[in-house]
């Protein structure tokens, strides 16, 4: 069964705290590369280095991971397994998974597509270039040569940490818990806005929600988080290959 004793309240405070770790050693390395180069905090805000964005997701990504596996089996007293780290079906699910990162990068390309029809027929805004002009502020902090000396930190976090602890929390712990309260249906609809909104992305929101929802009906069907990290480390390696040639 899908099934978790944990709620609401505890998916919210694990993201709080996750995203306050985050900002926290954002300010302190702002904080010490200031008082290093005689600098104030906003000159040194301004001209962040990439390092400084994925060591504060290093860190936030790790502790998201952490503060999970305590809710399950700290807080809660239950094994892995009940937040979804099972091999039952590997097999199966990895085709599942694949089969579903086929379908939604298919599906985003057409909401993207269709987003950009209805703009030239109802908008004289360039809904195309402002759709492009996001993608690019979203990736911008990943390297657009391979051998960038962070490339292997970026890797590290966008394909490994960053599927494992967000498919822990959206949809291992939040989804779970908007399950128990409101039905499959609402668990469903609603993890999924929580996943898209929580990127901050205006043009990209439909695709975001839409994978929300793919991976959440992926985690239903299969009961297991490893299908749903298995899409999530595609779709991210997609965003970073594609990076290399924009």
């Amino acid at each position: 069964r899908l099934r978790g004793y944990w709620g609401i309240s505890d998916a919210v405070s694990i993201l709080i705290i996750a995203q306050f770790v985050g900002l926290l050693v954002i300010l302190l390395y702002t904080d010490l590369s200031a008082w290093q180069s005689n600098l104030s905090s906003k000159e040194v805000m301004d001209s962040l280095e990439p390092s400084a964005f994925w060591i504060a997701e290093l860190v936030s990504s790790n502790v998201l991971i952490g503060i999970c596996l305590y809710c399950v089996t700290g807080r809660y007293r239950l094994p892995i397994t009940a937040l979804g780290f099972t091999s039952r079906n590997l097999i199966r699910n990895i085709i599942f998974a694949i089969l579903m990162t086929i379908l939604l990068l298919v599906a985003e390309q057409v909401i993207i597509n269709l987003a950009v029809y209805i703009g030239k027929l109802f908008s004289t805004v360039n809904i195309e270039q402002l759709i492009q002009q996001e993608a690019r502020e979203q990736l911008k902090d990943i390297p657009t040569n391979a051998s960038d000396s962070i490339i292997v930190l970026v890797v590290f976090v966008l394909l490994i940490l960053v599927p494992v602890s967000e498919e822990m929390l959206f949809r291992g712990i939040a989804y779970v818990a908007l399950r128990g309260r409101f039905g499959k249906i609402g668990g469903l609809l609603l993890s999924a806005i929580l996943f898209s909104g929580l990127h901050g992305l205006v043009f990209h929101f439909v695709p975001l929600f839409f994978l929300g929802v793919g991976l959440a009906y992926l985690y239903e069907r299969t009961r297991s988080l490893i299908p749903c990290i298995i899409v999530h480390v595609l779709i991210n390696f997609v965003a970073m290959i594609s990076n290399f040639y924009v």
